[in-house]
């Protein structure tokens, strides 16, 4: 490039000469300062994804934008945003006996109190359905509901604590523990049922877990002299007969739950789970856990997919029936940040999902629901959606059932508990009878990160509303680098496309300018018929930003212009300079080591005249460069 010359946007500019300026004077100058929301900069629009699973808390290199995770709404449905399904609690305890003491002779009750150690609820912990009822097992209760109107109808006290719950040979068979023989459940009416001692040639049978396998109903050994703690054993009929017991992993450390994939069966116990061969030898699973014992290792199975799934102290892990055991929850994702940290406490198999209680330390509880993703194959690793967020609430038992209309999933809530209807086809919210939860929520989204050295000033964010009626809205709100959300406008109560412009009272807000955002969309269902069209949002989040370098390097030119038509290339600067027209352009510059590319706004263009009062007229040029990564 010629000395003395400058080139903005494509075209040729000759600076004028040292000579021909006021002393002390040049014709190309740097100074550093920093940026002002005044300068120009480049309109940038970025786009979330509102639907999708969770875990994409920041922006990563793929510069995906999408769900980190959601408070009751849901993200499963694609390029939609909606409320989560409705939640329906059902009190079990009604049907609880006074809680005083006496003996407990199976189910008997003499005079007004219970004859037995005084009588307590306890939490959901196992489920069975049977012959058309739904029982829910609450420590020594085992509560009875009408699976068609989910009234209830019954709580039985039992000897001991339920320690697991099957069905087999179409009965419900319950595991008492060390302190009390298992149970059958012999009948089973409206209003009540009633149960019997499992015994063989009239020794009773104890057990704690129980899993129906293939062709068997394997259980725990409930071994009251705690030395054959890790055993298990089976019947392959109505408990006419049964296997010898037989050791799984190690001596002494108590069994805790069994599972089944295929063929092969799965005991977990408290230093994470192990197998068998075919002639009974034991193989350990899940190894990582040897160095973490607890009672909460091995508790929950499900089978899905080819994967049988299990919960434990640190997270959630899929075995594949082999030598792979791999950690698959939303805690084995590294970019997750959000509040789902805890234990998983439930795990079920329904429909084309898994689904897991985690209980966070903040004593809350999400139920997700795992669908079949990119992973799973491979790895076993779903696609998580958050489902509902349960406050305050420990949820320790996840069931469904097939005997209503649509399919309805169930859950404990405490020593209560709750059901939701799902649909009769693959996309739940196509069916008539789905019906949406009240409650409104909140979709927290992926943090923005881009270019350090960027800054960002929100001009407005835009989305799409639908099914809006009196009493529902969106609000958008934005966390800019990691300080408190703050609301852009106000609440959006029409359909349409919606625009949220950072102003409050008619003043422009400075609390969303800054580098990193993360947006969040506030649900309030409050219309009326919001259980059946709720207020969603269709498509896309877009915020639209000015952005330009937080350190401005401005280079001042003076340049002389074209002798034949000053004017036409004087307008042509000026329409670079232009609010509306702003935007990095490249730029060469002679003290930029030769024919170096950068690239810059031209932030000012003054009239041109005679600086030197020579009669030759320069204009002076303000261009600020940019650093582009």
């Amino acid at each position: 490039m010629p000395e003395g010359v400058a080139v903005i946007n494509g075209e040729q500019y000759t600076l004028l000469a040292e000579e021909q300026l006021p002393k002390g004077r040049r014709a190309l100058s740097r100074s550093l300062r920093a940026s002002v929301p005044s300068d120009p900069g480049r309109l940038a629009t970025r786009r979330w994804r509102l639907s999708g699973p969770l875990g994409a808390s920041r922006e990563g290199a793929d510069g995906f934008l999408g769900v980190d995770y959601a408070d009751n709404l849901a993200t499963d449905n694609d390029e939609l945003l909606t409320s989560a399904m409705a939640r329906n609690a059902v009190t079990l305890t009604g049907f609880d006996p006074p809680t005083t003491s006496g003996v407990v002779l199976g189910s008997t009750k003499f005079g007004a109190g219970v004859l037995g150690p005084a009588y307590a609820a306890g939490d959901c912990e196992f489920f069975d359905e049977d012959r058309g009822r739904l029982f829910y097992h609450r420590k020594r209760g085992s509560t009875q509901v009408q699976a068609s109107d989910m009234s209830v109808q019954q709580t039985v006290v039992h000897p001991a604590a339920v320690a697991g719950a099957a069905i087999w040979k179409d009965k419900g068979y319950l595991g008492l523990g060390i302190e009390s023989a298992m149970l059958r459940r012999v009948t089973v009416r409206d209003g009540g049922s009633d149960y019997e001692t499992v015994s063989i040639r009239g020794t009773p049978i104890g057990s704690k877990a129980l899993r129906k396998g293939s062709d068997r109903l394997w259980m725990v050994v409930a071994d009251p002299s705690e030395e054959f703690t890790n055993h298990l054993r089976y019947t392959l009929d109505d408990f006419i007969s049964a296997s010898c017991s037989f050791a799984v992993r190690d001596d002494k450390i108590p069994a805790t739950g069994i599972g089944t994939l295929g063929a092969l069966t799965i005991v977990g116990n408290e230093l994470g789970a192990g197998s068998f061969t075919d002639q009974g030898v034991p193989v350990a699973v899940a190894e990582p856990l040897e160095g973490h014992r607890s009672a909460n290792n091995g508790k929950h199975f499900a089978t899905m997919w080819g994967w049988e799934y299990f919960t434990t102290d640190v997270g959630l892990f899929a075995w594949n029936g082999g030598l792979v055991t791999n950690p698959v929850g939303p805690e084995a994702n590294q970019r997750f940040e959000g509040p789902i940290d805890g234990r998983p406490t439930a795990l079920w198999p329904y429909k084309d999902s898994v689904w897991v209680a985690y209980l966070t330390p903040a004593g809350d509880t999400y139920i997700l629901r795992g669908r079949f993703g990119p992973q799973t194959f491979a790895l076993g690793i779903p696609d998580w959606y958050p489902w509902l967020k349960l406050s305050s609430t420990e949820v320790h038992m996840i069931g469904s059932t097939g005997q209503r209309t649509n399919p309805t999933l169930t859950w404990g809530e405490g020593t209560n508990m709750a059901h939701g209807t799902l649909g009769r086809r693959g996309r739940d919210i196509a069916d008539s009878n789905y019906r949406f939860g009240v409650t409104g929520g909140t979709l927290f989204l992926t943090t923005l990160m881009g270019d350090q050295h960027v800054l960002r000033n929100l001009r407005y964010g835009q989305f799409h509303c639908e099914n809006m009626v009196s009493g529902d809205s969106w609000q958008l709100a934005i966390s800019v680098d990691e300080a408190t959300a703050v609301n852009v406008g106000s609440a959006v109560t029409a359909d349409g496309v919606a625009r949220a412009v950072p102003v409050s009272a008619g003043v422009p807000l400075t609390t969303v300018n800054g580098y990193f955002f993360k947006p969040q969309l506030t649900q309030v269902a409050g219309g009326s018929g919001s259980d059946i069209s709720p207020p969603q949002i269709r498509g896309f989040l877009d915020l639209i930003f000015d952005e330009r370098p937080d350190v401005i390097e401005e280079v001042t030119l003076v340049l002389l212009l074209d002798e034949v038509n000053p004017r036409t290339q004087y307008n042509r600067l000026k329409t670079l300079a232009e609010p509306d027209t702003a935007s990095p352009v490249t730029v060469k510059l002679p003290d930029d080591f030769g024919d170096t590319t950068v690239y810059g706004t031209v932030a000012g263009v003054d009239e041109f005249k005679d600086v030197k009062g020579d009669a030759v007229e320069a204009v002076t040029v303000r261009v600020h460069l940019w650093e582009l990564s």
